[in-house]
């Protein structure tokens, strides 16, 4: 039996702000993502050729956002053409989520009450940190495969906040081997984090002291079953295979954002640390993962209340998309290797390899060389 899930949690100041919120976000067409519903699998959302100025007053983004944004006086919304047509401004970021379900959730990320999609809060999360990238979606549940943009210079971000979960007890080593476990739609993703296509954001998952790819125990009394993340496994298989290639990385969730003081001589400070979540599955002893794992704050105080690694990984897709609009011939491969090395293990308390990955994604740091390799 399979079971896809998006990878995120209600917590008890979610539920608060749901019972209070009237606000419908679809009737507001001013959110790029809002139009989702209208487009279809795997198509483009018009979000707008007006300039955008974003304000750093969402206090779920680390402080480095704002600073990442206007670096050494440059411009770095997450646009390669910043003035070229929607659709055509040289940065993609394809969402893979839930947005045809109906199954929405109220919340706020600073910028109004609205009552969404997971998709759509996943999505409208990823733009709010980079602003003029392009948006497209594709929804989960449809088992087609996914397309990319494929003009000249485009740079491609493909976010996957779900989990794809097989029963094990199904499991036969003819039934992987074969490929057959995945539908057309986790295959092509695969492919593009195989070959380096697009830079792949994978949530880690909400299974606290667990490693990604591991089996869990999912339900309760005669309906527990236990299941893998077969998405996450096939993207293992993946990196083990293809490690000169392979463009993606897991992410996983902070309890919330460190705080970096930036000295004038290009050192920093770190004045707050900040531990793995309770829920957030961490990376684990596998090489295949731990070497490509990332984790960023998801502050349920902050963000409306929303938890889960759902909300980190549109987080990391739209740091890429903002080093993507600065290092404009750079390959998904690069970014992601930026992103890795340039993460920080100071700023996490207890910091290890096995739990941690490579550390917080700093944005800062990443955006600051004048090149990358």
């Amino acid at each position: 039996m399979r079971l896809k899930t998006f990878l995120t949690s209600v917590s008890a100041a979610a539920l608060l702000i749901a019972a209070s919120v009237t606000t419908s976000a679809l009737a507001d067409s001013s959110h790029p993502t809002l139009l989702a519903k209208k487009e279809g699998v795997g198509k483009p959302v018009d979000n707008g050729s007006d300039p955008v100025d974003p304000q750093p007053n969402d206090s779920w983004m680390h402080d480095d956002v704002p600073l990442a944004w206007g670096y050494n006086g440059g411009s770095y919304l997450g646009a390669r053409a910043p003035d070229a047509a929607p659709g055509l401004r040289g940065v993609t970021m394809t969402f893979v989520d839930d947005f045809y379900s109906g199954a929405t959730r109220a919340g706020n990320l600073g910028d109004g009450d609205y009552s969404l999609t997971h998709g759509e809060w996943t999505s409208k999360e990823g733009h709010m940190i980079a602003p003029l990238a392009d948006i497209a979606v594709h929804d989960y549940l449809s088992g087609e495969a996914v397309t990319l943009p494929s003009y000249s210079g485009v740079f491609n971000v493909l976010n996957l906040s779900y989990s794809d979960k097989y029963n094990t007890s199904q499991e036969t080593t003819d039934l992987y081997t074969a490929g057959n476990l995945f539908t057309a739609q986790e295959t092509s993703i695969i492919d593009f984090a195989k070959s380096g296509a697009a830079f792949v954001a994978k949530s880690a998952g909400n299974d606290g002291g667990t490693a990604v790819g591991d089996s869990v125990t999912s339900g309760r009394g005669r309906f527990t079953q236990t299941v893998r993340d077969y998405l996450s496994v096939g993207l293992m298989d993946a990196a083990g295979d293809n490690p000169n290639t392979f463009s993606g990385v897991w992410v996983g969730a902070l309890d919330g954002n460190s705080s970096v003081t930036h000295n004038p001589d290009g050192t920093s400070t770190v004045q707050t640390k900040v531990s793995i979540a309770d829920y957030s599955t961490q990376a684990g002893t596998d090489e295949r993962v731990n070497a490509n794992y990332l984790m960023v704050g998801v502050d349920t105080a902050l963000n409306g209340g929303f938890e889960g690694t759902s909300f980190a990984a549109p987080i990391v897709s739209g740091y890429a998309a903002i080093l993507a609009s600065k290092f404009k011939t750079a390959t998904p491969l690069q970014v992601k290797n930026q992103l890795l090395k340039t993460a920080r293990q100071d700023t996490i308390n207890d910091y290890s390899l096995n739990v941690h990955g490579q550390g917080e994604a700093s944005i800062y740091r990443a955006v600051a060389p004048d090149s990358i390799q």
